[in-house]
């Protein structure tokens, strides 16, 4: 059954080597009670250990059942230690946080007994050793001769073919000492007994066979035991003895044999061990939930905060508009895009530097999300009769018209108001933030009267009732900004320069201006299309004059074109009103931007920009793809390519390859498509163009993304609504006979336009020098047809105007006023503005998705920022005490790892008793997550109960009673889920460091 055979054992310390034992050979009887006598220091206990599995042998090898050890794993060893081995030792190894039945019910527990059954066999066993009434008491409360028996029943719970006893009377009395070497010898009788004891007439007494044991050595052996030669041959075949367990593997373990602690037995110990210690451990979890309470009461803020401005929105919706523009586009769905790009590179690689596709995002939610409104048309819905949107709402109607006013100064120059030189100089010294500073905010009035009274008092004059009649607007506290006194030329703007310059300049206390003042100020409005001169009439391509650039010209036209403008009143923010509607200082009227689009007609500019929508006549250059014929360009291009040295001609050909090979193949196919009389310049021909059109995207929609892709978009966010949108865009557009062809001929030519690049970028590769590749260019640009390169010329040239004709138009005050630049709807109340949303699905509800008009809620969007950017103020913060809670994990850690030295004895008997290292980690991580979790809830109800006087004080500071911190329920769970997670983390190395303890060493602590 169980055979040393020549073991050695040697322990190495520093520089010298100990050898406890040398060359044992000894077997032993299935059933019998040996006593292995010798003194201290001559290898009993060594040997005794290494019987046992908890400590393992230099050389040699143990034989168990004809199997060899040599191949053991550690698993293989738990498993040996608790199915076949009982350790009794002289300082009973109980664990003292246990009580005597859960002592006992251990090792059944590691051996994956039923609850039921483990309670039955751990009381049969107590009950054989005398102790059946004793169950519910700690090792503390007992003797040492009860404690002994309490170790005697551990060791026979689980039915062990082999106990072995180390010292089991060393501690007790004499009497006590017969009663547990009775028991002994008892078990005896079906058991293997291995018991090392100092005392010889204990051996002689009981036990059947005696060894003794000097400095390593057997030295006598009273019955002395030799297995049948078949137990050590080998199986299948003839060979020594001695080598036969080395040919022989253990053999494999049943899944359900192997040891493991269930997490629940885990956490009783762990638990068990922190309630001996209930103030350090509520001290430990209630430094842990500092953390926690901190980011708790942070997103108790950032919760209540956020209610309060849904509360807020809803109190506040009927003062914003609802705005429809001509073009639009979703902004949460670019916003979308564009956070997709901000994922972490995957598989990222020190020394390289990779792409933040941000931009190809959000060109993607421009794809998905550009809309063009027909504005025209709405605007004759909500004007029809069966709409009836006064009841409910206040229209607006914009046209990107921008009053260009001057003020006449007392020593008779004049002063830029809006856009003003205050203006301009706070942007040149901050750049664009400084329009955020509302110096420039000359704002519409609403054309609805009643609604402006409600918003605003009247403080002196009247409101307007002429186009030219503008009202002055302050604050609640009859303010104007200091900004605004510098816009209107009220204070010197030159004390603004030497202010931005670092110059301090105190405010006088006494500076007021009354209303009489302000209203005689003299405001000149001159058009836009009046601020330009052309330069010749009959040859737009000179350009025009911006007259503003000469002072005395402008000086001039100013008297003789410009019309006075009159401060009727001056305006406050009512005391009653909520919000208001404009934030301007100066406000006009809708009759004021009538009169700027009907003269802006009649100008010589005006005229002429609205007759020549191909040319830029501000600056003489054509718009972007209306400049010349096909061959000037030509022309223009090889010019430009000539004047290139070979080497820049060589590097222009490689990296506009790409392009010139894509318009190249298009035109071939093109042309091919020119020649099919099914697609001709005319109304039939253009039907045919755009079926076929639509007939190619719906049917292989991959080549609509392949264009998209070609064109650098990212397309993995295009859904099925999406790809309609893009689909029905295209189409309409193919209305265009020759934007038509070039559709179709790029989605036909595009399926080989990857193989023709490839091979182009060969062939130019295969030039070798740069004067080969520049001749090949010149030779091949020279024969290529005018359209290809046009084409390309349009992309590249420089000499293309920057600016289109709708941004000219905006420049001039050019526009229809019955098609505005954007329709802003004023909702009378809350519920109004349901009845808007319906009205607005009602007039989508027979429309194409791309007929369909979408707008932006202002206030949504304004409070759905302020809530973004607290949640980014949230994100800081908890980030910040997020440090205190890994600190406080970390002090977790270090507290695990102290119980780890006082458990250190708990972690020999586990492992005696066939625990495996798995199974002591898990014990200590059950610990920290007893503590993390106990640190979470400590830090869960700190924060309920802070929210009380937190609430009280916020409340009693801001005036708003619905106003406070709450708490998220998920919020809470969440947080104490991490306090859980942080605290296994902290506790994996002490754990660790359990798991790698010696079991024999951790039997000898103290």
């Amino acid at each position: 059954m169980l055979e040393l055979r020549n073991i050695t054992k040697e322990y190495v310390t520093g520089d010298e080597s100990v050898h406890a034992l040398r060359g044992v050979s000894v077997s032993f009887r299935p059933s019998e009670f040996v006593a292995i006598l010798g003194p201290s220091g001559c290898g009993k206990t060594t040997l005794l250990n290494l019987i046992g599995g908890l400590d393992h042998y230099t050389a040699g090898d143990l034989v168990i059942d004809g199997v060899s050890t040599k191949e053991y794993t550690d698993g293989d060893w738990d498993l040996y230690r608790n199915h076949r081995i009982g350790f009794v030792f002289q300082s009973y190894n109980l664990i003292p946080h246990q009580t005597v039945l859960a002592n006992v019910e251990l090792a059944l527990t590691l051996s994956g007994v039923s609850k039921a059954e483990r309670r039955e066999r751990a009381i049969e066993a107590l009950k054989r050793v005398g102790l059946g009434d004793q169950l519910k008491k700690k090792p503390s409360q007992m003797s040492g001769g009860q404690m002994q028996r309490v170790a005697i029943a551990r060791a026979l719970v689980n039915d062990p073919q082999i106990v072995l006893a180390d010292e089991p009377t060393g501690a007790l009395d004499t009497n006590t000492s017969e009663q547990i070497m009775e028991i002994l010898k008892e078990i005896s009788h079906d058991k293997l007994i291995i018991m090392v004891t100092h005392n010889p007439d204990l051996a002689e007494r009981y036990a059947t066979r005696t060894i003794r044991v000097i400095d390593g050595l057997v030295t006598d052996d009273t019955a002395p035991y030799v297995p049948a030669p078949k137990e050590a041959e080998p199986e299948g075949g003839e060979g020594k003895a001695e080598d036969a367990p080395k040919k022989k593997k253990p053999a494999k373990r049943n899944r359900k044999e192997k040891t493991s602690m269930s997490f629940i037995t885990a956490l009783s110990l762990s638990l068990n061990n922190l309630m001996t210690k209930k103030a350090r451990t509520l001290l430990t979890s209630f430094a842990g939930s500092i953390g926690i309470i901190g980011i708790a009461l942070i997103l108790s803020l950032s919760n209540g905060i956020q209610a309060f401005i849904d509360r807020v929105q809803e109190d506040t919706l009927s003062s914003y508009p609802l705005s429809i523009e001509s073009s639009t586009m979703d902004l949460s769905a670019i916003l979308e895009s564009v956070a997709g790009s901000s994922t972490e590179v995957e598989d990222m690689e020190d020394g390289y530097i990779y792409p933040n596709n941000q931009f190809g995002q959000a060109a993607s939610g421009l794809i998905t999300s550009f809309r063009q409104n027909d504005l025209s048309a709405f605007k004759d819905y909500l004007e029809s009769e069966d709409v009836n949107i006064e009841e409910f709402a206040t229209l607006q109607y914009q046209y990107g018209v921008t009053p260009m006013v001057w003020r006449d100064m007392e020593d008779g120059s004049y002063m830029a108001v809006n856009p003003s030189k205050a203006y301009e100089l706070l942007t040149n010294f901050m750049g664009n933030s400084g329009s955020m500073l509302g110096i420039n905010a000359w704002d519409e009035l609403l054309d609805n009267q009643e609604l402006l009274e409600n918003q605003y008092e009247l403080l002196y004059g009247d409101w307007p009732t002429e186009y030219n009649e503008v009202v002055l607007i302050v604050d609640a506290n009859h303010r104007l900004s200091d900004l605004s006194l510098y816009a209107l030329g009220i204070r010197d703007y030159e004390e603004l320069e030497r202010l931005l310059g670092g110059e301090v300049i105190e405010p006088d206390p006494n500076e007021k201006y009354s209303f009489r003042d302000l209203v005689d100020l003299e405001l000149i409005l001159l058009l836009g299309a009046d601020c330009y001169e052309l330069r010749d009439a009959n040859d737009l391509t000179k350009g025009a004059n911006d007259i503003r650039l000469d002072e005395a010209r402008l000086n001039t036209v100013l008297e003789e074109k410009g019309i006075e403008l009159k401060i009727s009143g001056i305006i406050c923010q009512s005391p009653d009103a909520a919000a208001v509607s404009s934030s301007g200082m100066i406000g006009y009227t809708s009759a004021l931007t009538r009169y700027i689009i009907d003269a802006t007609k009649e100008t010589e500019v005006g005229q002429a920009q609205m007759n020549n929508p191909n040319i830029d006549v501000l600056t003489g250059k054509y718009f972007p793809s209306q400049n010349k014929t096909d061959d000037q360009k030509k022309t223009e291009m090889l010019a430009y390519l000539a004047a290139m040295t070979e080497e820049q001609k060589a590097v222009w050909y490689e990296t506009n390859l790409p392009s010139l090979v894509l318009l190249e193949i298009v035109y071939d196919r093109g042309m091919e498509l020119k020649e099919d009389p099914r697609y001709t310049d005319d109304e039939e021909g253009i039907a045919n163009l755009q079926a076929d059109v639509r007939k190619e995207l719906e049917a292989n929609p991959e080549l609509l993304i392949t264009m998209m892709q070609t064109m650098g978009y990212d397309t993995s966010k295009l859904n099925e609504s999406a790809m309609k949108i893009a689909v029905n865009m295209i189409v309409n557009q193919c209305s265009d006979y020759v934007f038509g062809l070039e559709v179709l001929a790029t989605m036909q030519a595009m399926p080989n336009y990857e193989a023709a690049l490839m091979q182009r970028m060969t062939e130019v590769a295969m030039l070798g020098t740069p004067a080969a590749k520049a001749e090949h260019l010149m030779t091949h640009m020279e024969g290529q047809d005018a359209l290809v390169i046009a084409t390309l010329w349009d992309q590249i040239n420089p000499e293309l105007s920057s600016s289109t004709y709708g941004l000219n138009c905006r420049v001039l005050g050019i526009a229809d006023p019955e098609t505005p630049s954007r329709i802003d709807i004023y909702p009378k109340s809350f519920s109004a503005k349901e009845d808007i949303t319906a009205l607005i699905e009602a007039y989508n509800a027979d429309k194409d998705d791309d007929e369909k008009v979408v707008y932006t809620d202002y206030i949504g969007i304004m409070l759905k920022s302020v809530a973004i950017i607290l949640d980014v103020i949230t994100y800081i913060l908890v980030g910040f005490v997020a440090i205190s809670l890994v600190v406080s994990s970390i002090m977790i850690g270090i507290i695990t790892y102290i119980s780890v030295l006082e458990r250190i004895k708990e972690i020999g008997i586990l492992r005696a008793i066939g625990a495996s290292k798995r199974d002591v980690s898990r014990v200590f991580l059950a610990e920290s997550m007893i503590v993390g979790f106990g640190a979470g809830v400590i830090g869960i109800l700190s924060t309920l109960i802070l929210c009380i006087p937190f609430n009280m004080i916020i409340r009693g500071l801001s005036g708003f009673n619905n106003l406070g911190a709450e708490l998220p329920l998920a919020g809470g769970i969440i947080l104490v889920i991490i306090s859980v997670v942080l605290t296994l983390i902290a506790g994996t190395i002490p754990a660790q460091i359990a798991a790698k303890k010696d079991p024999v060493e951790a039997l000898r602590s103290e």
